[in-house]
């Protein structure tokens, strides 16, 4: 794991869908919100914003965030990893853009600093490093030898973070009607009014469970194009049960809602599965939790199951949990549910 081939392994071919990559970036853009209403840098969650730009033209991707940025000090650190092995597998969400694009820009600026700070990452570079066996340095080299520092002035109060990719060498990265439908059902953003469950989620959730689904600002090409959950009225679901998991010592761990269909829902319809979220994020695919049903019947449901205990800790390709107590809890007590919902 020293040598550059982790890199390889764990930026270049991490993904399974290479969407996922808006996932992670997303992922680190609502955590700075969150940390920016924590430190009072943004007044409530609320007032914080992700806006996604895809220029399929200029071949360029754009994901930016109005919360806290990153201090100079630590800007190397905590985005490329370049003291340790350790620190650089942490981040590799954030390099994730890598495998995609000939250079990765990230640019931010700290509100009291006055400087905005810009890190290049030349991604093409990169891949002939790779590509050249002869070349035996380790990742963290790797990493720092593609990587440039520059510095310019900024307002005092400029509190932002930017990721860049130019010349996006992946086209579905850049069909926004593909991102769009992606991101409707993979992003932590609210229920779309024409949902007709929503308001009986939020009843059982927030009311009855005292559980808040985290939901954030999130726009697509434009500010008054703000994403929503696909879900809307589906002919053949009449209405929706819930899901309550708990642990031996009786702490909720998971929490979902599903509706059932005695036809299978649409090939064509994004919405159709039941889909595993943590923050309100969608973890894997719509196909996660399919080795729970038999091949034909996971796809009459459409639902979500939210895991709500820290005992849940992600895998390094983010598509699953890493083996805990409280995820073996999980896994045999929502298969016994599905079991009884599925007789």
């Amino acid at each position: 794991m020293r040598s550059k081939n982790v890199i390889e392994a764990l930026i270049l071919g991490m993904y399974e869908d290479s969407r996922f990559m808006y996932r992670e970036y997303i992922q680190n853009a609502v955590d700075r919100i969150n940390t920016a209403v924590e430190e009072d840098v943004l007044n409530r969650k609320s007032d914080g914003k992700v806006n996604i730009t895809i220029d399929k033209i200029k071949k360029t991707i754009i994901i930016e965030d109005n919360a806290t940025g990153i201090k100079l000090n630590n800007l190397l650190q905590l985005l490329t990893g370049t003291t340790s092995q350790k620190g650089m597998l942490r981040k590799i969400g954030q390099l994730s853009g890598l495998g995609y694009c000939e250079k990765l820009i990230f640019e931010t600026s700290y509100k009291g600093e006055a400087i905005k700070s810009i890190i290049t990452l030349n991604a093409k570079q990169l891949k002939k490093i790779i590509e050249d066996r002869t070349v035996t340095v380790d990742a963290a080299t790797v990493i720092s030898v593609i990587t440039s520092l520059d510095k310019t002035e900024a307002e005092i109060e400029d509190h932002f973070f930017k990721v860049e990719l130019q010349n996006v060498t992946n086209e579905e990265l850049l069909d926004e009607d593909s991102i769009k439908n992606y991101l409707s059902m993979v992003a932590p953003v609210p229920f779309s009014k024409r949902f007709p469950f929503l308001d009986k989620i939020n009843t059982y959730f927030n009311e009855k469970n005292n559980i808040k689904i985290k939901e954030y600002n999130i726009y697509l090409n434009n500010n008054n194009k703000k994403l929503y959950k696909a879900y809307k009225s589906i002919q053949t679901i009449l209405d929706i049960d819930f899901i309550k998991i708990k642990n031996e010592e009786n702490e909720l761990i998971a929490l979902g809602w599903y509706g059932v269909s005695d036809l299978p829902i649409s090939q064509n319809n994004i919405e159709r599965g039941f889909r595993l979220r943590k923050n309100n994020i969608q973890i894997g695919s719509e196909n996660t939790l399919s080795r729970y049903f038999n091949k034909n019947n996971h796809h009459h449901f459409i639902g979500e199951i939210h895991v709500l205990s820290n005992s849940f800790i992600l895998n390094a390709r983010r598509n699953y949990f890493n083996e805990t107590k409280t995820v073996k809890t999980f896994e045999i007590k929502l298969k016994l549910i599905l079991d009884t919902i599925l007789e």
